[in-house]
């Protein structure tokens, strides 16, 4: 396999692969110096030395590999959305990166302790494993993929519809709460004079619970219409 940087995914990706590398150098030289004590707040501080500034320094790499990290998250899903090893590959890596990042925060916030740090560790680990994984592959692309064309509003509608079915949904919960009426100790609750389509259910469901408050619901509705169409005094 003959590596190769043709690509502007595979250039981004060797970028990527830079950044972390340096900031994994930094964040190393940062533990070694106890850089850390020197600029204890996050996510940045004034420096009061070169330690200071060797944590900032480690600060800005961390945000520099953060964009790239998600400028090619989003290329990959704008241009490679059909491939089934780059684009989880690279949303494995995101996801790690992103990981020890929340990981080294939380260390810093909390003091350092131990079992943070076994954690940004073994996450720095997958890491880089998914990152080598990654760069490697990028390397045998012989040039960009096409950006796929994004629907239409009405596209995204009709896809919408089509699956989650509203309709379907709506039939579940109605056969859902006949359930619970039929397995429930009383009568329904109180409806709204609106829902004409309900009284025909008396006649078509034998069930004692429904029967009583539909017909207590057209009573209720009957006088009210009767109410209203009465003249006032």
């Amino acid at each position: 396999m003959k590596y190769s940087i043709a690509s502007s995914f595979a250039r981004l990706t060797l970028a990527l692969f830079l950044a972390v590398l340096l900031l994994t150098v930094a964040g190393r030289a940062l533990t070694m110096s106890g850089a850390a004590s020197a600029c204890a707040s996050w996510p940045y501080c004034l420096p009061g030395g070169p330690l200071g500034w060797l944590k900032m320094l480690h600060l800005g790499l961390a945000g520099l590999a953060s964009i790239l990290m998600v400028v090619l998250l989003l290329k990959v899903w704008r241009e490679h959305r059909q491939d089934s090893v780059l684009l989880p590959l690279t949303t494995i890596t995101a996801v790690l990166f992103f990981g020890q990042v929340l990981v080294g925060a939380v260390q810093v916030i909390r003091g350092f302790p131990l079992h943070l740090l076994v954690l940004h560790l073994f996450t720095a680990i997958s890491l880089w494993i998914a990152l080598t994984a990654l760069m490697l592959l990028s390397g045998q692309l012989e040039r960009d993929g096409i950006a796929e064309r994004r629907p239409g509003l009405r596209t995204r509608l009709r896809d919408f519809f089509a699956l989650t079915k509203p309709l379907i949904v709506a039939l579940l919960l109605v056969t859902t709460l006949a359930g619970l009426v039929a397995g429930g100790p009383g009568p329904l609750p109180p409806l709204p004079c609106g829902l004409y389509w309900v009284a025909p259910l008396q006649r078509a469901v034998p069930l004692p619970s429904i029967n009583t408050s539909i017909a207590s619901w057209t009573r209720r509705c009957s006088g009210r219409r009767s109410a209203r169409s009465q003249p006032a005094a």
